[in-house]
């Protein structure tokens, strides 16, 4: 199939669900072919029809593995507790979603302990059982808003920097 029909299958795909992490349009763009799973020639396939739809400006790629709508700059909050075990991973979740979660758990007033944001923001996003893998890369956002001011940190306790 040629780039550019590919290219308008990871449009309708981001259009949907951007932003989307590249292996969930894989799994998309493979699972509608009627497939099972994208060998070696279907992904790179499909990573080429991602390049296309990046340089025609059909999409936008964050370098980070999630692409964007061209017009889209805030993400939606997604609960994942109905997804499949590939697609419920923190890892297919942007950081900026992420983020999002976490000035929406964490109040402007009042003051929320490290652990309890934590454990909020990913039971918000729809992740129960939470591994230590998934804590660590929540916990790496949260570090990163805190030392970029989003969020202040006074010992244990989070409150929105005012």
């Amino acid at each position: 199939m040629y780039p550019s029909r590919l290219a308008d299958f990871v449009r309708e795909i981001v259009a949907v669900e951007g932003p989307v992490h590249k292996e969930i349009i894989i799994q998309r763009i493979t699972k509608g072919a009627g497939l099972k799973r994208a060998g070696n020639r279907i992904r790179a396939a499909i990573q080429k029809a991602i390049r296309y739809a990046v340089k025609n400006d059909f999409v936008r790629d964050s370098k980070d593995g999630f692409i964007w709508g061209t017009n889209q700059n805030t993400p939606p909050l997604r609960n994942r507790s109905n997804v499949g075990p590939s697609e419920k991973k923190l890892e297919m979740a942007a950081k900026q979603e992420i983020k999002m979660a976490f000035e929406k758990v964490i109040p402007k007033v009042f003051s929320i302990k490290y652990k309890d944001a934590v454990t909020e923001v990913l039971a918000r996003l729809g992740f129960r059982r939470v591994t230590a893998d998934t804590r660590k890369r929540a916990e790496l956002v949260l570090d990163e808003c805190i030392s970029k001011g989003k969020i202040t940190r006074n010992g244990d306790f989070l409150s929105l920097r005012k």
